[in-house]
């Protein structure tokens, strides 16, 4: 059950970036960070990718590039598998 919220948490986050919302993901990345403190990394590696893909639309491209790094961290400390064939900001 666990990781089927996991996935629909996901795909949340991934339909509105592919949708340009920059709003929503805004919204879920606020509310992702306060994952860092119950230690749920997968959580926290969403939202720096949300947080990278943000940067990325607003033209910062060392900051996207930071937060992406921060992001695949985060996957790699967390040992879980990423739903998709890996996250493209450029999608």
């Amino acid at each position: 059950m666990l990781h089927q919220v996991l996935g629909l948490t996901y795909l949340q986050h991934l339909l509105h970036r592919r949708l340009g919302d920059v709003g929503k993901v805004e919204d879920y990345c606020t509310q992702a960070t306060c994952a860092t403190a119950a230690q749920m990394l997968t959580y926290v590696a969403m939202a720096r990718a949300n947080f990278g893909w943000l940067a990325w639309r607003r033209g910062d491209l060392a900051l996207a590039k930071e937060e992406a790094s921060a992001a695949r961290d985060f996957w790699q400390a967390s040992k879980d598998t990423y739903p998709c064939n890996g996250p493209r900001f450029g999608s």
